[in-house]
């Protein structure tokens, strides 16, 4: 008996005979989201192994932070068109990216990190937690002072703001108006699981749980509704850290370029009409499910590898841009913390008022990477205390 049969049966027999059905559906999607990993593997690496394009990962991290920004200041409104797609294309695959990368950085320093895990989680509570907790008490206070000024207040989108409100979104980051910041809550929790259980979250059967309970909303949704969350971008980050023990040069080919962009395309086409289906059926539905699920792991994986070409055999071949790139990668941790959601989505809503379409997006990606550097670089930096507390540095 395989692995995957050993896995499947013990699921089987934990689950309700109801829920079977679900089950089955979700192991054949599960078996072949772990040949789409196959398939990335593929498609990244070839020849000996080396360590030499991890010097690109900061540019390959930067490009994608400018696309997050790229992402929020096309608000609903401007979801059309060009702009539409672009922004179809960006959720597709951007977000899979950072936590792939963040499993590959893991698996490296995986030896020097299990010889202090007290030490790890600390930096991690530090990195991740103290921004988190730091930006939620200021957003939420800026929110309860915007209640006495009505036009300020109505162009936040008038949220309802309750100490039972606050605290829900500070400990289980459910329904929080910084939406933004479920990234560092999420990746925090799934680094800890990960220096404790570090083997076992690297085993394929652990992939399988994972896949398997995402696909099973009747399960994660209604029990664990804090965990499905984490449940879903453990899928990219044990990708990343298989990835990193295949390590081996990058490898691009139009081929492969031309075969992974077709492929993006049919996925994300695919998952946005499949989305928008409504299906009764419980067999249907968890198919449908499913599938969407499963796109999601082929656009990401499809994104992730084009954006990598990009980077590797295009942006490097401009001194200007990789300059300027590398100035910026200093501060793309800066600049997704403070982006939002007062700077991106403020300068659209303002500017929206002029009816000038595109430009108040460009205008607004422009402020949501320029305004957190140059305050982070000239301001807050400066300050110790605003250092450790806003920004999670030492």
């Amino acid at each position: 008996m395989s692995k995957f049969e050993k896995v499947h049966k013990i699921f089987t027999n934990l689950f309700l005979q109801d829920a079977h059905i679900e089950i089955n559906i979700s192991f054949v999607f599960a078996y072949y989201g772990f040949y789409c990993t196959k398939f990335y593997i593929y498609l990244l690496y070839e020849g000996e192994k080396t360590m030499k394009w991890n010097k690109e990962i900061d540019e390959i991290k930067t490009i994608a932070t400018i696309l997050v920004v790229i992402g929020h200041a096309i608000t609903a409104e401007y979801r059309t068109g060009f702009l539409g797609v672009l922004w179809l294309v960006i959720y597709s695959f951007h977000m899979f990216l950072f936590f792939a990368i963040s499993g590959y950085l893991f698996q490296i320093n995986l030896e020097r990190y299990e010889r202090n895990k007290k030490q790890f989680c600390l930096k991690k509570i530090r990195q991740l937690i103290f921004p988190y907790i730091t930006i939620t008490i200021m957003v939420y206070t800026i929110l309860l002072i915007s209640s006495r000024v009505p036009a300020l207040y109505n162009m936040l989108g008038s949220p309802d703001i309750t100490v039972s409100g606050f605290l829900k979104a500070l400990l289980l980051n459910t329904e929080h108006y910084d939406v933004h910041l479920w990234y560092i809550y999420r990746l925090f929790f799934i680094f800890v699981i990960n220096i404790a259980l570090s083997k076992i979250t690297m085993r394929f059967e652990f992939l399988i749980l994972c896949v398997v309970l995402n696909l099973v909303p009747n399960f994660t949704a209604q029990c664990l509704p804090v965990v499905a969350g984490l449940i879903k971008w453990m899928i990219p980050f044990w990708v990343g850290r298989y990835i990193s023990t295949q390590v081996k040069e990058f490898s691009f080919t139009w081929k492969k370029g031309s075969s992974s962009l077709i492929l993006l395309i049919v996925g994300v086409v695919a998952s946005y009409y499949m989305d928008k289906l409504v299906i009764n059926d419980i067999v249907f539905g968890t198919v449908r499910r499913a599938a969407v699920q499963m796109m999601g792991i082929l656009t990401g994986i499809t994104g992730s590898y084009l954006l990598c070409a990009f980077v590797k055999n295009i942006l490097y071949k401009s001194k200007n841009t990789t300059k300027f790139l590398s100035k910026l990668s200093g501060y793309t941790y800066d600049i997704y913390l403070l982006h939002q959601p007062f700077i991106v989505v403020g300068t659209v809503k303002v500017l929206s008022r002029f009816n000038i379409g595109v430009i108040s997006v460009v205008a607004a990606v422009v402020a949501g990477l320029s305004i957190p550097t140059l305050c982070s670089k000239y301001i807050l930096r400066r300050s110790i205390l605003v250092r450790k507390l806003l920004l999670g540095q030492e």
